[in-house]
């Protein structure tokens, strides 16, 4: 069976942890619900420098999301980034969410900036980019999310496969071993609510309509089949290369 290992870069706040579960225990519930899923789970503390010991010591990888930013001057976020570019060379598959979106962006040659679109929170829609490597047969997804910082710049090998209004570069494939989105398949839409009122102060005006969001249909049993298609087969090409 293949290993999974989750790059754990933060841990969740009490009461919200008992509640709604650690970073990695929303990812091992999220996969566990698709019936093709057959990995075994291995996970990292990052923030407690607990890293693999070379790239091949799992099948895959997925960098979990963190309240940390990317240009933050933290030793095990300098070592992620290098870990990241050894996957990269490596061709080993790798997912990135939320601060894993940013973070391989950055490690391989794009820009993470603090948006001055503020937060973004609740229920956000992407517009689908094709022609794409993964069978978004859609012209939309709704994803739950909480970030601040955004990707400004890809990196040059990068391809753009989610972009709103909000979010330009929402979610991306490089090199076809690496996924990422800015989007949070893996929460709850308690855990959101939880983030959205922890929030409501710069929120200002909008906390309403945020909260509001979270009353829509999201699309996260549709992203977690895919992600979990690439990891047993790699990308499911629409151009039938």
């Amino acid at each position: 069976m293949q290993t999974l290992g989750i790059l754990k870069a933060d841990i969740v706040d009490e009461p919200e942890r008992t509640e709604n579960g650690d970073f990695d225990e929303m990812f091992v519930e999220l996969f566990s619900e698709v019936p093709q899923f057959e990995h075994e789970f291995r996970v990292y503390e990052l923030t407690l420098n607990k890293f693999p010991k070379c790239v091949h010591e799992c099948d895959s990888y997925l960098i979990t999301g963190s309240r940390f930013s990317v240009y933050d001057d933290e030793p095990w976020i300098h070592q992620l980034k290098n870990f990241v570019r050894r996957i990269h060379e490596a061709k080993v598959k790798l997912i990135g969410v939320c601060f894993g979106h940013q973070i391989i962006a950055d490690a391989l040659g794009g820009i993470v900036l603090k948006s001055e679109k503020g937060w973004g929170l609740g229920a956000h829609e992407y517009k689908v980019v094709h022609p794409n490597p993964l069978s978004f047969n859609c012209a939309n997804i709704q994803l739950l999310c909480s970030h601040q910082d955004q990707v400004v710049k890809v990196p040059d090998l990068a391809k753009v496969v989610l972009t709103s209004n909000f979010c330009e570069n929402a979610g991306t494939m490089i090199d076809e071993y690496i996924v990422t989105i800015q989007g949070h398949p893996e929460f709850s839409k308690s855990f959101a609510n939880s983030l959205c009122w922890s929030h409501k102060e710069e929120l200002g005006e909008q906390f309403e309509n945020v909260v509001e969001s979270l009353t829509s249909t999201t699309d996260e049993s549709l992203v977690a089949g895919l992600l979990v298609s690439f990891l047993n087969d790699g990308f499911l090409r629409t151009d039938n290369r």
